[in-house]
């Protein structure tokens, strides 16, 4: 690159304007300034299409079967998804998949193999999905297509195990060549990256889940998780959910998330419309016994891992969605991952392996009923009543207004983390289910007592109020009322038994 500059020596009345030396400088300093720009400018080293992001290999759906080509594109030669696995090996593969799921439940300090089965079932199951969709928008029943989710993310704390499961494991169980990390969509490693990553990420996504053909899902990890609270990703994941007209074959993708108390970037949407769509998987227990021993365990599933089972339940999803009957119609609207679970049992049932198994398979995973008890338990166990909450009866039952005041105990002050903010995530927290509160205003919201400790699975707000001025005046009203009536009772009595001794008198003196 060249460059000229005029450089004025002298000025309009004749007098020496600059001297050489500070010409020199500037000359230089601009050799600088278009050097910094021709390095930023080059693109030598960094990934420039977009499709060089997309899943290697790829799988596309043709005439009720899967084939497998090396990448997209087009001419490139693909292949029909085949699986000779039976017998011994098939039992092999089987109990390699039972063997993660029951590492992340013994190896835990909260047992985690419910997620990791329903993390694998949705793996097995994602490049029919969108089968699943259209079958739920043609069904009679209340379900919407948007009831199938298009995306999980694997949720933990530092070291939990989320990314060997979602990422390493993931990758060798799917024969995946390109499990993405976040930072390659960084504008230093993507050309076409923006300064906001999770604009970038969004973009990808967007594109490739309206790429016509691939089936397999994207996946990417360490991804802040705050990308599910933006608006760009709001409104896309609702769009390509919702898109009625959008019956073709359809993608999917999966996340991993780290997620760190306290850091406003570490705040997932709580928003069930985002939560239905995107489903979330807690990894958040540490692991627990020997390092050593949890490491070598490891380490042998991740040598054994392979997609040998993955491409046999291709197969078999393949006939399985060759003649859905309407009673498999029914149970696949009341469980989405019915078909891969099928597929599973039956397979397990050949070698008597699905008892061990059985217990996850029972209910999908669900986040909104354990997200934020913790969190619930130690707000509630330093608000004060009458101050930050209050106890009253309504409709005959116990119920706790919680004052918007007691959420500013949990703000930073921050914009994001503010105590209204903090009051509408914790109101998020609340899962429906359990009908446990309606809604709220800018004051605070009401929400039954009963209710609210079933979810906790303990008594914390019944023994807040057991222990309040509130319960005690109760109970010394309740206490002086039974004595009250019990007085009442006696005194009854004792007039009713005099007035049966003066009639005996009576009778005495006739």
């Amino acid at each position: 690159m060249s460059v000229a500059q005029t450089v004025k020596l002298f000025g309009n009345a004749g007098y020496k304007k600059r001297n050489l030396e500070n010409i020199g400088k500037e000359l230089y300093s601009l050799t600088q300034v278009v050097k910094h720009v021709s390095r930023n400018d080059d693109n030598s080293g960094k990934i420039t299409r977009e499709e060089d992001l997309y899943p290697k290999p790829v799988l596309f759906y043709n005439n009720g079967q899967l084939f497998e080509a090396p990448r997209v594109g087009y001419n490139v030669k693909s292949e029909l998804i085949t699986s000779n696995l039976t017998g011994d090996r098939l039992r092999e593969q089987l109990q390699l998949f039972s063997d993660v799921a029951h590492e992340y439940d013994n190896y835990k300090e909260v047992g985690e193999g419910w997620q990791a089965c329903d993390f694998m079932c949705f793996l097995f199951e994602a490049p029919w999905l969108w089968k699943i969709r259209n079958m739920y928008e043609l069904s009679p029943s209340s379900k919407s297509r948007e009831d199938v989710p298009l995306g999980v993310a694997l949720i933990g704390q530092g070291r939990t195990g989320k990314s060997t499961l979602g990422k390493r494991l993931a990758a060798k169980l799917t024969g995946s060549g390109n499990f993405l990390d976040g930072g390659v969509f960084d504008a230093k490693n993507y050309a076409l990256g923006k300064s906001n990553i999770n604009m970038t990420i969004t973009t990808v996504l967007s594109d490739y889940m309206y790429s016509a053909g691939p089936v397999n899902p994207m996946m990417i990890d360490d991804i802040s998780p705050d990308l599910t609270t933006r608006p760009y990703f709001d409104r896309f994941i609702k769009e390509i959910t919702n898109n009625r007209s959008l019956t073709r074959p359809l993608p999917s993708f999966i996340f991993t998330m780290n997620r760190r108390e306290g850091d406003s970037k570490s705040q997932l949407s709580l928003k069930p419309e985002i939560m239905r769509r995107l489903w979330y998987l807690s990894f958040e227990s540490t692991f627990a016994w020997d390092e050593n021993e949890r490491e070598a365990k490891l380490n042998d599933l991740l040598e054994r891992a392979n997609d040998q089972l993955y491409r046999y339940c291709q197969v078999e999803l393949a006939k399985f969605f060759n003649d859905v009957s309407p009673e498999t119609e029914q149970k696949i609207e009341r469980d989405y991952l019915y078909p891969i679970k099928y597929v599973l049992k039956q397979a397990m049932d050949q070698f008597g392996m699905f008892e061990l198994d059985k217990d996850y398979f029972d209910d999908n995973y669900d986040y909104s009923l354990f997200v934020g008890r913790n969190d619930w338990t130690m707000l509630i166990n330093q608000a004060e009543v009458g101050a930050d909450l209050t106890f009253i009866q309504q409709d005959g039952q116990l119920k706790a207004q919680i004052n918007k005041q007691l959420f500013n105990k949990v703000s930073d002050s921050t914009a994001r983390n503010n105590g209204s903010m903090m009051m509408e995530r914790y109101f998020q927290y609340l899962p429906r289910k359990y009908r446990i509160s309606y809604q709220y205003t800018s004051t605070g919201f009401i929400v039954d007592v009963a209710n609210f400790d079933r979810w906790l699975n303990s008594d914390t707000l019944q023994q807040k109020y057991n222990s309040s001025e509130v319960a005690r005046d109760a109970q010394k009203v309740n206490t002086d009322a039974k004595m009250t009536e019990l007085l009442t009772r006696l005194t009854e009595a004792q007039e009713k038994q005099a007035h049966r001794h003066g009639i005996f008198s009576w009778l005495k003196k006739k």
